[in-house]
């Protein structure tokens, strides 16, 4: 199984982690423009990350009650967009 660890991103604050997302890099070629999350992360397992993809998909953004409305998930999805830029993907959160 390969792993993609920049897919997984953490954000801590007093040394409690407060914010978290994980993506992975797929060839969008191989899925239909109306997929599933459950397509995408493979019923949940995650197992289809592919370096030479073409997409970086966000599967889950979390992040703790008492940060929400602080702008936490902003910045990991800027960090998103880093990370897809630093691979030459494009970024993808759409899906039905």
């Amino acid at each position: 199984m390969m792993r993609f660890t920049e897919g997984k991103l953490d954000l801590e604050y007093d040394g409690k982690l407060d914010a978290s997302s994980i993506s992975l890099i797929l060839d969008s070629n191989f899925y239909s423009k109306r997929h599933s999350w459950k397509e995408i992360a493979d019923e949940d397992l995650i197992r289809n990350h592919n370096y030479k993809g073409n997409t970086l998909y966000g599967i889950e953004v979390l992040a703790e009650p008492d940060f929400r409305r602080m702008k936490v998930t902003r910045k990991l999805y800027d960090a998103r967009k880093e990370i897809a830029k630093n691979n030459k993907t494009q970024t993808n959160r759409k899906c039905t």
